[in-house]
């Protein structure tokens, strides 16, 4: 058997570098190795010796008990040794980028955390500390130039956000994971990022109160909801929307049940002492005041929605 340190990386896998392993085959995230049991190297006669997990070198070794010889043909001695093999983890990404809101992050990634089988990662260019809008610093665990296909990709939102729709780094790499992902997702101003991605044109999408109408220059269909779900796109609005979004994510791929119980973990059973949490609530003098407050701040986020619609449509002619 082969050390763990002389494996190469997965992606430079070849049967000239198994040193003497006969054969490998990919099955879902992992690589089986076989090596002949017989001079005429049947295939009915190879066993299982070596599991190679392709998101890194490591080897693990099957017992001595699981190394039996396996099936009358090559696709089911794979076949067969599916079922040894751990399964393989929900990947769950979340963008941390500088200036974000971290509840926007945070509410998400207590939920997703919870989710059993499930591995969350904290995405960004680099794995320095990344400084939220509020001044918390926050530690990303996984570089975008690392990271393994996800099952879910989350852009929170947040005043970072507008720096965030001309980061063409980001922008790439969104359009890239998305194309592994079962669902493509956001909260708060995030639905921003997603439409100068161009991941949501067409779709129909929601975002905080106060920049929902932004989605429409992005080719989206704003949504006056707590939590959207369009095919396999699913946006939650403002901030603490958050967590209703990630029980909706968990629903979709571990079942109701499962969401229940993580609602119930978390005892989250919101009674805000004001009703004055959205606009449909808030009264009109509360509205008003609040509005004025921001105005400055939407409208540049209103430019930075326009440009990046405008860069959104040179790339799509080009």
């Amino acid at each position: 058997m082969i050390a763990a340190s002389s494996f190469p990386p997965s992606s430079d896998l070849s049967n000239s570098q198994f040193h003497g392993l006969s054969t490998h085959r990919r099955v879902s995230n992992y690589y089986l190795h076989f090596s002949p049991l017989s001079s005429q190297h049947n295939p009915a006669g190879w066993t299982l010796s070596a599991l190679v997990i392709t998101n890194g070198s490591s080897l693990k070794t099957i017992s001595s008990k699981a190394r039996t010889k396996c099936g009358v043909n090559y696709r089911a001695s794979v076949t067969a040794m599916e079922a040894l093999m751990p399964s393989p983890k929900l990947q769950i990404g979340l963008v941390l980028f500088p200036n974000l809101t971290q509840l926007d992050l945070t509410g998400p990634a207590e939920v997703f955390g919870r989710l059993p089988g499930a591995q969350v990662h904290l995405l960004w260019k680099d794995l320095d500390p990344v400084s939220a809008d509020r001044g918390m610093r926050i530690l990303p665990t996984t570089r975008y130039d690392e990271c393994p296909p996800l099952d879910v990709i989350c852009v929170p939102g947040g005043a970072g956000q507008i720096e965030l729709m001309s980061d063409q780094q980001t922008l790439d790499f969104l359009r890239q994971a998305a194309k592994t992902c079962q669902l493509i997702t956001s909260v708060c101003t995030g639905s921003l990022v997603l439409g100068a991605a161009g991941l949501l044109k067409g779709y129909r999408a929601t975002c905080h109160w106060s920049s929902i109408d932004q989605l429409g220059l992005l080719g989206a269909v704003p949504v006056h909801e707590r939590v959207v779900q369009d095919r396999d796109r699913l946006t939650g609005a403002g901030v603490t929307s958050g967590i209703d979004f990630a029980l909706s994510v968990v629903a979709l791929v571990a079942g109701e049940e499962v969401a229940k119980e993580i609602q119930l973990q978390m005892e989250y059973d919101p009674r805000p002492p004001y009703d004055v949490g959205s606009p449909r609530s808030a009264p009109a003098e509360l509205l008003s005041r609040t509005k004025d407050k921001m105005s400055s701040f939407i409208e540049r986020r209103r430019a930075a929605t326009i440009l990046a619609a405008g860069q959104a449509y040179l790339t799509a002619i080009e």
